[in-house]
């Protein structure tokens, strides 16, 4: 089962899972979670995925500015 670490840096779980899934990072959304950062993850955290599988990760834009 592929567990991608939520609020990790996604660049990083890409060179991490190398070889065994394919992180793509599919969107970026303003989060409170700090910038690159995975928020959200498909499939779901928990499923059981074959090795070579993609995952797709949405990664963090960090908080969006109030200006």
């Amino acid at each position: 089962a592929a567990e991608v670490h939520l609020h990790k840096p996604a660049e990083a779980l890409q060179e991490k899972y190398e070889g065994d899934f394919v992180i793509e990072i599919g969107d970026w959304v303003y989060s409170d979670t700090p910038y690159g950062c995975v928020v959200s993850q498909d499939p779901k955290s928990g499923k059981t995925v074959k090795q070579g599988s993609t995952v797709t990760v949405t990664a963090s834009l960090g908080a969006e500015s109030m200006t």
